[in-house]
C-alpha cells in the first residue's frame, strides 16, 4: 500500500473507531465499539408539565408530556398522567432531573407554600415508574416558603459530579434585594443538606421576568456551571448568556455571549434550559418559545456551546402555542454527563482487539488516566479520539521506542515524542530536562505527561475531537492528509 493509501486507510479506521467509541462510551466511559452507522446523537427530549392536566376537575392529575428529541420535536414520545392530583401552578413548581443516577428523568414537584406558607416540600416522582411512585418526600431545610414567583426559580443540575441532579434554588432578592444567590441541595444526601450557598456575579438583584437560570457543564469538568440568561441585553435588543463555573465556586462569569438568532425575550413567553444537544459533553442553551409563528406554534431555539453560542438552530414542534401562566414548566433534558471513568486494559481489548505487550500496558494506565483528566479528555469524543490516536501510535505502550532509529531524540512514549526541538519544548513546559535525559520520555513517570502536553499545549486537539474531525486530528499529530476525503470531517 502506498503512503497516500495508508494515510487514507488510517483516517477511515480512526473515524470508525471514534464513532464506535462515542456510541459505546455514552456518558460513563468507554465500552465495546459499534459500527459508525449507529453513531447518531439523539437530541434531548423536551418535557412539558401540566399542573392540572387537560382539565381542572376533581379527578385531574399532574401530567407530563414529552416531545421526542430524536424526531426533532415533530412527534410526541409519551403522555403520562402521574399519580399526583392536579395542583395550582401558584403553589407548586416543577423541575425535571435525574435524582437517583439511573439516567432517567424524574419529576421534582415542589410545594412552595406548604405548612400554611411556612416551608417548601419536595416530592420526587420516579421516571422509571412513569411518575407513579415517589423516590422521596422531603422538607427542604433552611429555605422556608418559596411561593413568590418574582423571587424564586428552581432548576436541577449535577454540581458535585456524582451522576445525580442536585436542586438549585435561585433567590433573586438575597441580601436585601441587592444580590441573586443560589442554594444547592444535595441529591446524594436526599436533598437534606446543602452543597453550596453562593451569590452570583453579574446579575445583582435579578428581575425574573428578564433573567432565567439553568445548569450544565460548559468546561468539561463534569460539574454543573450556572447559566444566567438575560432576555434584555443591550436595552432589550438581544438575549445573552453569562456562565459562572463550578470550578471557581460561582464567583465570576467566564463566558458572556449573545445567543445566536435571538432578540430580546421575556419569561411571559419564553423558557430557557440547558442540555447537551450534540453529544460533545457541553451544555447548549435551549430557548423554548411558547408563542412562535404569530402565536400558533411552539418552537425550540438552540444555541451551541462549542461555538460560544454564535451558531444555533430552530425547531418548530408538534406542540401548539400555549399559555405559560397556566402551564409554566417546559424544559429540555438529557442524562447528566457522568464523571470520567478510568480506562482499563479489558476495555481497550474489547474496543481494539488484541493488545500487544498486554503485560506492560497496565503499568502505564494509572498515569495515562490521570493525565487524561488533567487534559480535559473526559467526554466520549475526546476520549475516543485520544485513545484511537494512541492505539495507532504504539498501541498504548508507555515505554515504546521508535524501532530502527538511532537518533538520540528518536520517537519515545505513548505519542512518540520525536526531535530535539520537541524534547526541549516538552521539557520547558513540564519542567524536566528531556534533552539531557531523553530516555525519560519513555518512562512511566513522564510518557503520559508528554502525551497530555502534546495534545493540549503543543497542539490544541480537543476542539478537533469535539467535532469528530479525525482528518484534522491526524494532521495535528503529524500525519498530513494528501487526499481531500482525508481532510473532510465525518
Amino acid at each position: 500500500m502506498d503512503a497516500k493509501a495508508r494515510r487514507r486507510s488510517r483516517t477511515r479506521r480512526l473515524r470508525w473507531l471514534v464513532a464506535g467509541l462515542v456510541v459505546a462510551s455514552g456518558v460513563a466511559g468507554v465500552g465495546v465499539a459499534l459500527p459508525a452507522a449507529q453513531a447518531a446523537v439523539a437530541e434531548p427530549d423536551v418535557f412539558w408539565v401540566r399542573p392540572s392536566g387537560a382539565s381542572a376537575g376533581p379527578d385531574s392529575k399532574v401530567e407530563v408530556h414529552v416531545l421526542d428529541g430524536a424526531s426533532t420535536y415533530t412527534k410526541w414520545q409519551t403522555h403520562v398522567a402521574t399519580s399526583h392530583a392536579g395542583v395550582s401552578p401558584r403553589e407548586w413548581r416543577f423541575v425535571v432531573g435525574d435524582a437517583n443516577g439511573d439516567d432517567v428523568a424524574d419529576l421534582y414537584m415542589l410545594s412552595v407554600a406548604a405548612g400554611d406558607n411556612t416551608r417548601t416540600d419536595l416530592h420526587v416522582y420516579d421516571g422509571r415508574t412513569r411518575f407513579t411512585t415517589t423516590l422521596l418526600n422531603q422538607v427542604l431545610p433552611g429555605i422556608g416558603a418559596t411561593s413568590d414567583a418574582t423571587r424564586y426559580q428552581f432548576f436541577a443540575a449535577d454540581m458535585d459530579a456524582d451522576g445525580r441532579d442536585d436542586l438549585y434554588a435561585v433567590d433573586a432578592r438575597d441580601n436585601g434585594g441587592k444580590n441573586t444567590a443560589v442554594h444547592v441541595f444535595d441529591a446524594g444526601d436526599r436533598f437534606e443538606s446543602f452543597l453550596a450557598h453562593r451569590r452570583l456575579p453579574v446579575v445583582g438583584g435579578a428581575d425574573l421576568q428578564r433573567w432565567q437560570f439553568g445548569g450544565g457543564d460548559v468546561d468539561g469538568d463534569n460539574r454543573a456551571d450556572v447559566y444566567m440568561i438575560d432576555g434584555a441585553d443591550d436595552g432589550g435588543k438581544y438575549t445573552a448568556v453569562h456562565i459562572t463555573p463550578a470550578s471557581n465556586g460561582y464567583t465570576a462569569a467566564t463566558i458572556n455571549r449573545r445567543l445566536h438568532g435571538l432578540a430580546g425575550t421575556n419569561a411571559s413567553r419564553w423558557r430557557f434550559s440547558v442540555a447537551d444537544q450534540n453529544g460533545d459533553g457541553r451544555g447548549d442553551v435551549f430557548g423554548i418559545d411558547s408563542q412562535d409563528n404569530g402565536g400558533k406554534d411552539t418552537a425550540v431555539h438552540i444555541a451551541y456551546a462549542d461555538t460560544a453560542f454564535t451558531t444555533g438552530t430552530h425547531r418548530r414542534t408538534i406542540l401548539t402555542a400555549f399559555d405559560l401562566a397556566k402551564n409554566p414548566t417546559i424544559t429540555a433534558w438529557a442524562p447528566t454527563q457522568r464523571p470520567a471513568r478510568d480506562v482499563t486494559l479489558a476495555e481497550l481489548q474489547a474496543i481494539f482487539g488484541t493488545i500487544p505487550n498486554a503485560d506492560t500496558v497496565p503499568r502505564g494506565l494509572p498515569s495515562l488516566n490521570a493525565q487524561m483528566r488533567a487534559a480535559g479528555i473526559t467526554t466520549p469524543r475526546r476520549k475516543a479520539a485520544f485513545l484511537a490516536t494512541l492505539r495507532n501510535e504504539r498501541v498504548f505502550k508507555y515505554n515504546a521506542v521508535q524501532g530502527g532509529a538511532t537518533s538520540r531524540y528518536r520517537g519515545r512514549g505513548f505519542i512518540q515524542l520525536t526531535g530535539e526541538a520537541n524534547y526541549r519544548s516538552a521539557g520547558n513546559s513540564l519542567n524536566h530536562d528531556f534533552v539531557a535525559h531523553p530516555d525519560d520520555a519513555a518512562s512511566v513517570d513522564w510518557s503520559a505527561a508528554i502525551a497530555r502536553w502534546y495534545w493540549t499545549v503543543a497542539r490544541d486537539i480537543n476542539p478537533l475531537a469535539d467535532r469528530l474531525d479525525m482528518g484534522a486530528v491526524n494532521k495535528a499529530i503529524g500525519y498530513a492528509p494528501e487526499a481531500a476525503e482525508d481532510a473532510e470531517p465525518p
